[in-house]
């Protein structure tokens, strides 16, 4: 390993452990760190301002701090960091944490502690970190001696990249300022990203099923987000409507006759249609959750699955695969789509066409509607018509999210949520880490009045870094989604328990020092969108939605 390392990185003069961990963590390609500042970090946050590499955003509070980390992950790929003092400030962490995780994305916390004389003896705000991070972690440790520093630091890095999810490395308060000689360690000769099709023998297969299916349909989760012109090419091919998650809506265009829109729980009945009919499901990038399944029911048992996916983990936990297909879904559709010849199936495709016209038919009616109070079907038909190509759209946990996936007429737009663990309050900090990760491109948070206000600190914090995102507030005073369950579930709704107090967040947003725009009329949506998106400053849009309105879930 000294061979390695001496050939990554010369001798460097004696730093303290803080400085070394921002060092290493540069050649580790971070750029930002998110947190609230506390006594346990201040070396390491002291260290973070005198170097140039790596910003520090404070935010307002430490769940922000890991859902900015984990969105920012998400968006880019490459490990994102989050810090935490020492007790409260740690387990703040664990919900964007635990977001992280099951949605597989590389992110490191970095955890202040009391000192380690203290360790174990009651200090003030101590907690046993281990065990809090022991079930939701792949790199579980504390720096104990500064000599450990750099290998550590390795290791966590690489356990988050290479197994996609949360490594934890605790830093002793005493242990920061310590000085510690050695090398840095950067990825090289360390870190493994190898990338593979699955076998070929596998690869004809795929494609003799495909060719022999009469009904054959492609379900897309986020692992293919890369592949999106081979998801495309690959439906061509085989003449195979497409259904998405909810994470991987806008992997094709609605426009595209074979896309058939979001699958499961919060998605489309024609979509969960055409997959009840497939006799061959050709699964790419998609674990099959309880939510894109609508509760395992939607696969029929005779239907035969192709299953494409970097992990093998993922093939086979509640549905039998016909056909696992260990690789990478880029380069594993790029060989089926190079090696098979084209299929037609013009009945099957007429009879997709003509139940995805009806479905629009449906659904037009009240995307036109001038009714007041708003219905959000007309909201969503608005956002689309003015919001650009290639936005960000960051969803928070609420009807809102379920009236998108339905509704929203998706082009090439990049849809970041929450996805197993659904956090409340993802949106705004999701929003912000997505105008750091592209500066250039619009972002807007859509979110309801029930999660904005759950963290709507995280407005002020796009105001303190002049972060000119857009967030469009579906204001119905009240759980909306609460609402919707309690209907599906056939409880009596209760109201008491789900409504909200009303506020007027436009005035907030304009407080904070951002623009505030107050929308109650549909003839309203457009103008103050387009003002919104032109505006260059946080806004905040907040529009007064049909509280009696609620999204279908798909049964």
């Amino acid at each position: 390993m000294a061979t390695q390392q001496a050939a990554q990185a010369p001798t460097a003069p004696a730093r303290t452990v803080a400085e070394f961990v921002v060092a290493q963590l540069g050649l580790w390609g971070v750029r930002h760190i998110f947190g609230v500042q506390g006594r346990s970090i201040l070396g390491m946050l002291d260290a973070v301002r005198r170097q140039d590499a790596i910003s520090y955003v404070e935010t307002r509070h430490e769940e922000a701090a890991a859902l900015m980390a984990s969105a920012y992950a998400k968006l880019t790929g490459r490990l994102s960091v989050c810090i935490g003092s020492t007790g409260p400030g740690v387990t703040n962490l664990l919900s964007g944490l635990y977001d992280a995780e099951a949605d597989g994305v590389p992110v490191l916390a970095l955890c202040g502690q009391e000192s380690r004389m203290s360790i174990g003896r009651g200090a003030y705000q101590s907690i046993d970190q281990h065990s809090h991070f022991e079930t939701s972690s792949h790199f579980n440790h504390d720096v104990m001696d500064p000599n450990q520093t750099p290998e550590l630091l390795m290791l966590a890095c690489k356990a988050a990249i290479e197994k996609n999810g949360v490594a934890r490395l605790g830093i002793p308060s005493d242990v920061e300022r310590v000085p510690v000689s050695g090398r840095l360690i950067g990825p090289a000769g360390h870190l493994v990203q190898e990338r593979w099709a699955a076998p070929s023998q596998r690869v004809a297969e795929a494609i003799e099923m495909l060719s022999g299916a009469a009904r054959p349909v492609i379900l897309v989760g986020r692992g293919a987000l890369h592949a999106r012109d081979e998801v495309n090419r690959c439906a061509e091919v085989f003449d195979a409507p497409v259904v998405t998650t909810c994470p991987a809506k806008g992997i094709m265009a609605w426009q595209n006759p074979h896309s058939m829109g979001v699958v499961g729980r919060f998605g489309t009945p024609i979509a969960d249609e055409t997959v009840r009919q497939a006799d061959v499901l050709l699964v790419v990038g998609c674990s099959l959750s309880e939510n894109t399944t609508n509760g395992w029911t939607l696969i029929a048992d005779a239907t035969r699955i192709i299953h494409v996916d970097v992990s093998s983990w993922k093939m086979g936990r509640n549905y039998p695969v016909a056909l696992p297909m260990v690789g990478d879904a880029l380069l594993t559709l790029h060989e089926i789509n190079r090696q098979a010849m084209p299929i037609h199936h013009p009945d099957y495709t007429a009879q997709l066409t003509d139940r995805k016209r009806d479905w629009i038919a449906r659904t037009d009616q009240k995307a036109q509607s001038d009714a007041v109070p708003i219905l959000p079907q007309r909201l969503m038909h608005e956002l689309a018509q003015t919001c650009a190509d290639d936005a960000i759209i960051t969803l928070d946990v609420g009807d809102h999210a379920v009236f998108f996936c339905q509704q929203f007429p998706i082009r090439n737009q990049t849809t970041l949520l929450s996805g197993r663990m659904g956090v409340m309050g993802f949106s705004v900090p999701a929003a912000n880490a997505a105008k750091l990760a592209f500066p250039n491109r619009q972002v807007i948070a859509l979110c309801g009045d029930g999660g904005f206000s759950s963290i709507m600190g995280e407005f002020l914090t796009a105001c303190q870094y002049q972060l000119p995102i857009v967030v469009v507030l579906m204001n119905n005073s009240e759980l909306g989604m609460s609402v919707t369950e309690q209907m599906h579930d056939r409880f009596q709704p209760a109201g008491f328990y789900t409504k909200l107090v009303g506020c007027d967040y436009a005035r907030f947003a304009s407080a904070c020092g951002g623009m505030g725009l107050h929308i109650t009329k549909p003839a309203d949506l457009r103008p103050s969108l387009e003002k919104a998106f032109q505006s260059g400053v946080p806004t905040l849009v907040q529009v007064d939605v049909d509280p009696n309105e609620h999204p279908a879930f798909s049964a």
